[in-house]
């Protein structure tokens, strides 16, 4: 009779918990960032379009986007491209 069998099967059975939950967490923190980054989008565009309404110069729009959304120049400009 082998007595290592019960314990070789509880650390695999720990390591298939472990594994699960770094999988949950990469999951969970997956769906943050999109949320996060939909979030993002939605508020470029609200800025974007108020601007235009203003009829804010480019200068203006890339500025504020920076400001609001601690964001460099060229996400501001993605996003300028992506909403204008």
């Amino acid at each position: 009779i082998d007595l290592e069998l019960p314990e070789k099967a509880e650390r695999e059975e720990e390591v298939e918990e472990g594994m699960c939950k770094a999988l949950e967490d990469i999951r969970a923190m997956g769906i943050e960032e999109g949320e996060a980054l939909g979030e993002a989008r939605g508020k470029a565009q609200s800025i974007i379009e108020f601007a235009k309404e203003l009829d804010w110069s480019t200068e203006q729009i890339l500025q504020r986007l920076q400001d609001k959304l601690h964001i460099s120049p060229e996400e501001a400009k993605e996003y300028l491209n992506r909403y204008q």
